[in-house]
């Protein structure tokens, strides 16, 4: 019983302290991106391929029990297509 109580509580605990986060906008996948491209090889990698996926901020958080989640965008040839979202659990 005891064992039950205090996974409820680490349940509770870790769905009420996650953090909400705006979706990312173009420009805040925009500017990720220009950071990330000063590291290493990575412009040479995405000259390279077809399209890339951005998230500018995944979040996580809980106790015991946690997740995470973040919101960016897709781009395919340099170009904005879409958005993307991702969970955790």
């Amino acid at each position: 019983m005891k064992r039950i109580t205090l996974i409820l509580i680490a349940t509770l605990v870790a769905l009420f302290s996650t953090a909400t986060f705006a979706a990312a906008t173009v420009q805040k996948c925009q500017e990720t991106m220009g950071k990330f491209k000063q590291l290493g090889n990575v412009s040479e990698l995405l000259a390279q391929s077809y399209g890339y996926a951005v998230l500018p901020t995944i979040g996580k958080g809980g106790t015991g029990i946690g997740g995470a989640g973040g919101t960016g965008c897709v781009f395919a040839g340099g170009k904005h297509t879409g958005n993307v979202s991702m969970a955790q659990v």
